[in-house]
């Protein structure tokens, strides 16, 4: 019954995606991870004429740094897409008249969440793809891949990503809110994650806060497998982290919406 909730949620969304948002959504996001890069390189070819400080290679460990902002600017797209949507489903339910018959339905609230995480990944799986072809004219290299890494970093991350989405999800339908509350938690991730340069330039006190959040380590791993070639095991304190952090963010995340639903009917949150 659980897998059957995920796979019909994930169909069913992917119908909706195919049939109502066939393209604008798609090339919306991509034209976000476009410019994104973009800026980058302007920044980097006209203010800092084509150099980066020995600072940057330091706490980078690279000195390509299109090719760091660029896979920058893929996670970030990855985390928005999957973070975002799976986040507001239920206050999409609800807007579009159907989050009545869901709660009465046999529907566990994770089979729902992870039907939509399902194909959210896939749909983002597919714009990576596109954003890889629009975005190497600028100058991605990647030129010592550890796939097995990589994949590892990815495969942490998704479950990292579904416990923060699950914890806005719960924020969400308490606060009945959706832009203020999602576009706070993606502008921060953007400025403190080390999206477009290295957290080490941020003030101490931030790095701490952004210590604490998932994709801070998913960055290092994926860039540093990719660019460097690094293996498992010499990231094994950043994947220990990751884990760790994946961990406690889905458990409370699994703990917080379990609770808010029950008590949404009452507390007439929804």
């Amino acid at each position: 019954m659980f897998i059957d909730n995920i796979l019909s949620t994930a169909r069913r969304n992917l119908t909706i995606q195919t049939r109502a948002y066939p393209v604008h959504f798609f090339v919306g996001e991509l034209m976000s991870c476009f410019f994104t890069v973009l800026s980058s390189f302007f920044i980097y070819s006209i203010v800092f004429k084509g150099k980066v400080s020995d600072s940057f290679i330091r706490f980078s460990g690279t000195s390509d740094y299109m090719s760091y902002a660029i896979l920058g600017s893929f996670m970030y797209l990855f985390v928005v897409r999957t973070f975002l949507n799976v986040s507001r489903s239920f206050i999409t339910e609800m807007r579009e008249g159907t989050l009545d018959s869901l709660l009465i339905s046999p529907v566990s609230y994770m089979g729902y969440l992870s039907g939509n995480m399902l194909e959210q990944t896939l749909v983002t799986t597919g714009e990576l793809l596109a954003a890889i072809i629009i975005t190497s004219p600028f100058g991605l290299k990647m030129p010592d891949i550890n796939a097995a890494a990589a994949l590892l970093c990815i495969g942490i991350t998704l479950v990292s990503l579904f416990g923060m989405a699950i914890i806005l999800c719960g924020i969400m339908i308490y606060l009945k809110d959706t832009y203020l509350s999602q576009n706070t938690v993606f502008s921060v991730m953007y400025l403190i994650c080390g999206i477009t340069f290295p957290v080490q330039y941020l003030p101490n006190w931030v790095q701490n806060i952004s210590n604490l959040i998932p994709v801070t380590y998913s960055l290092r791993i994926f860039r540093s497998s990719i660019l460097a070639g690094s293996s498992i095991a010499s990231q094994a304190g950043d994947f220990l982290m990751l884990a760790v952090l994946s961990i406690i963010y889905f458990a409370a995340g699994v703990l917080l919406i379990n609770r808010i639903m029950k008590k949404a009917p009452e507390r007439q949150f929804i």
